[in-house]
């Protein structure tokens, strides 16, 4: 888990956003990779660190992917600024219709990321914690069996052990 590739977008000016299981990397390839972003290398952001995401869909305009993280730099203060920030994948391309199939296909990225980023956020509740719940109960009735405890202890124990589920 982890490596898998999940999308690989490729804009017109060589920037490139590589989304797996657990990250994103955002790169730039080639001669227009190199002009739009000079050797700044790659960027790896985890789920579990990104607190937002801005989008923009391309067209007469760039659109671009942002990621939002404690101690991210948004570079605020004008139209232009955001092209500095190196946690945002700006994508293009030359005609309006393979923008919109990029659109499409950077909208989908997006989706998954989202999703993902929820599940980092809010993990389901594991199997292992409701067999340990109902081996309480299992425990507490033997107890009752037993005469271990009486009915009152049994049923308050059982209240509060379901009011924790």
């Amino acid at each position: 888990m982890g490596n898998e590739e999940r999308f690989l977008i490729k804009s017109a000016d060589g920037r490139t956003l590589t989304v797996y299981d657990d990250k994103v990397v955002l790169s730039q390839i080639g001669v227009m990779g190199f002009l739009s972003r000079g050797l700044s290398g790659n960027k790896t952001i985890y789920y579990q660190d990104i607190t937002s995401i801005q989008f923009k869909e391309a067209g007469w305009t760039a659109g671009f992917m942002e990621f939002t993280f404690p101690g991210s730099n948004d570079h605020t203060g004008g139209p232009l600024s955001g092209v500095k920030n190196e946690n945002r994948f700006t994508f293009s391309m030359p005609t309006i219709g393979a923008a919109k199939a990029l659109n499409i296909k950077a909208l989908e990225a997006k989706k998954f990321l989202e999703e993902k980023i929820r599940e980092y956020k809010n993990p389901k509740q594991s199997i292992n914690s409701s067999y340990s719940t109902a081996d309480e109960l299992l425990k507490l009735k033997s107890l009752l069996d037993s005469n271990a405890i009486n009915k009152d202890e049994y049923e308050k124990m059982k209240a509060s052990i379901i009011k924790n589920i």
